[in-house]
């Protein structure tokens, strides 16, 4: 088996002093087969320049840059099978862009220690490429675009004020993201069929956005933390099932979840207090369920389609629930506590209706 051929830079192409000097840069350009590259930048860099352009097939970079600021690293790769690795210990306003366009079977990993100001950019085309960001600190930037087939994204923020922006285009994508800190945005797009996202936010006031769009797309989201939001749309071009769950756990937490298409499946969770769920769906054959746990909490539904069911339980004392159902619709909602209030409206025929409440003060209005 053949050999890698490796090139290793410390600091500056061919200098042995420390890099420590302003506007310091390393280009590489590799092209072949099984190539390598080691750059490294030490500590006290200021705006230092690292650059890797590798072509063929299996190549590999590291390039490392320590506790400085306003650094830039690009790694650019194009074959099949390559390889980057970008590390960047402690420091600010820096920034690493990975471009593997002409690429597949392509796998990017980075990693920012704790700073403020840091942005990763990420752009794959191709097969089976893969991205694994970790970022550690305050207003970071991220974005991550993918074009292709089963391509995946893995993201870790730990900080505050911190934005990902994640796009996947194609087929049978996962995007895994887990951000914790306080008034993070993570955005997620999705097009083309059978993708997966999953968000995990642990603080309070983050936003969290879902778009997927085409077919039979999944998307999962987690939500611990008081006065988080989240929005989730899923718009289906074909006759391909999609779900959504949705849990939440906290006080003045809100979730809006706009869906269309056939036999789509939603399960939203709120524990807390002041919570809110607005609910649009638009299909034939759908299902949802919603559990709120906690006081003076708000559910709104609005279904349009035949064939749907709805199950609500609520638990706690002030809760509301409003539904209207447009069509063959079979609903089953419990309120437990006290002051509730339900509205339900169902506007066609065959309809179904199971309402209990217990407790003092509940009211409810049913149209039929």
């Amino acid at each position: 088996m053949p050999a890698f051929k490796f090139l290793t830079c410390l600091g500056l192409l061919g200098l042995t002093s420390h890099a420590w000097a302003l506007d310091n840069q390393t280009l590489v350009e590799q092209r072949g087969e099984r190539l390598g590259a080691f750059l490294s930048q030490e500590a006290d860099t200021r705006q230092g320049t690292l650059e890797v352009s590798q072509s063929g097939r299996a190549s590999q970079a590291y390039l490392t840059q320590s506790a400085s600021q306003g650094d830039r690293t690009r790694v650019e790769q194009g074959g099949v099978g390559n390889f980057a690795n970008v590390t960047q210990a402690a420091g600010g306003a820096r920034e690493v862009l990975i471009d593997q366009r002409e690429a597949s079977q392509s796998h990017a990993y980075v990693y920012q220690g704790h700073g403020q100001r840091n942005a990763v950019d990420s752009v794959q085309r191709g097969l089976l490429n893969e991205v694994l960001v970790r970022q550690g600190g305050d207003d970071q930037r991220l974005r991550i675009e993918q074009q292709g087939e089963r391509n995946q994204s893995n993201l870790f923020q730990d900080g505050r004020d911190s934005a990902a922006r994640l796009r996947q285009v194609g087929d049978d994508h996962v995007q895994d993201v887990l951000s914790l800190g306080a008034r993070n945005e993570v955005e997620l797009l999705q097009g083309g069929g059978a993708n997966r996202a999953e968000v995990d936010q642990r603080g309070d006031d983050n936003r969290a956005a879902i778009r997927q769009s085409t077919r039979q797309q999944e998307a999962q989201l987690v939500q611990i933390g008081q006065r988080n939001s989240a929005t989730v749309q899923q718009n289906s071009h074909a006759d391909r099932a999609q779900s959504v769950n949705v849990r939440q756990r906290g006080d003045d937490n809100a979730i809006q979840v706009s869906v269309t298409g056939a036999g789509n499946r939603l399960d939203l969770q709120q524990q807390g207090k002041g919570n809110s769920a607005d609910v649009l769906i638009g299909g034939d054959d759908s299902r949802l369920t919603l559990a709120a746990q906690g006081n003076d909490n708000e559910i709104s539904a609005v279904w349009v389609g035949d064939n749907v069911e709805l199950g609500v339980e609520q638990v706690g004392d002030g809760h509301l629930l409003q539904a209207g159902l447009a069509g063959a619709a079979r609903v089953s909602v419990s309120q437990q506590g006290a002051g509730q209030y339900a509205a339900i409206s169902q506007a066609d025929a065959g309809n179904s209706l199971d309402l209990r409440q217990s407790g003092q003060g509940n009211r409810a209005t049913i149209r039929q």
